[in-house]
């Protein structure tokens, strides 16, 4: 329950399901027993790396009047009723986690694709069924995102909404990928207001128009996000290049070029 609740605090993906108590606790007693603290990466390639997976991991709970306190009330209501239309639920409560690595994995292929800071970045992991889900994925959407249904611009979007967003790369027509609604503005006309994205199988983030986006299709509500947000433990810019803390733009070039798009090992600890 506590786990659920922080990762809503957070802002983080979760799932929640209505269980038996009997089955409940069964579960939170396996959970328990087998689960440590805390999943750590030791990334392989040029040099060695330590991350950590941001804890989005798929959550079984019970929702009881303590939640109820702590959520909204149109959160709960849309969890548990199951039959809520989807203007109301988060779009982000509506895909299944991140594939984290399970309990037998020790090692896994990963690839980072998008770099925030040299200790913050996603990655891809370089498994079959990944590969299997960005495939068709792209076949879903179409070459420009030929298959996908226009967004009225008149309707609300919303802070936490899974929409189709342009991305544009200079010279070359604008692809659609799955992106979820980090912010949106209000006081503009229609036609003027813009919505801040965060790609969710790629990491990145971007502006588009309100009348660029296009609606998600029920056939990618299934897949989970591509990109694992990662983080490095005990690595922090150099206080003698920069007092402030903040990272070198040259820090950033020399991990990018260590690791963006490079097949990488990745161990994990536990």
């Amino acid at each position: 329950m506590y786990l659920a609740i922080k990762q809503k605090q957070l802002g983080m993906n979760y799932f929640i399901s209505l269980l038996d108590r009997n089955v409940a606790e069964r579960y939170t007693n396996q959970v328990c027993n087998e689960i440590p603290w805390g999943t750590g990466l030791n990334l392989r390639s040029a040099t060695s790396l330590w991350c950590v997976f941001k804890p989005v991991d798929l959550v079984f709970i019970q929702v009881e009047e303590s939640a109820k306190r702590l959520l909204s009330v149109s959160d709960v209501e849309s969890v548990t009723s199951g039959h809520s239309n989807r203007s109301e639920v988060p779009y982000m409560l509506q895909i299944p986690p991140a594939r984290l690595p399970q309990l037998h994995e020790n090692e896994i292929s990963v690839s980072v694709c998008h770099v925030e800071e040299p200790n913050h970045f996603w990655c891809h992991r370089l498994e079959e069924q990944s590969r299997k889900d960005y495939t068709q994925i792209n076949k879903l959407v179409g070459p420009g995102g030929s298959f996908l249904e226009s967004w009225d611009p008149s309707l609300p979007v919303h802070k936490g909404n899974l929409v189709m967003g342009p991305y544009k790369v200079a010279g070359a027509q604008p692809e659609y990928y799955r992106a979820k609604i980090l912010s949106a503005q209000l006081e503009v006309p229609h036609h003027e207001r813009r919505v801040r994205l965060y790609f969710i199988d790629f990491g990145n983030a971007g502006m588009a128009f309100v009348s660029e986006l296009r609606v998600v299709p029920d056939a990618l509500l299934k897949f989970p996000p591509l990109a694992i947000e990662c983080y490095l433990t005990g690595v922090g810019p150099s206080l003698i290049n920069d007092p402030k803390g903040n990272w070198t733009a040259s820090a950033k070039d020399w991990f990018e070029s260590q690791t963006l798009d490079q097949v990488l090992k990745a161990k994990v600890w536990r």
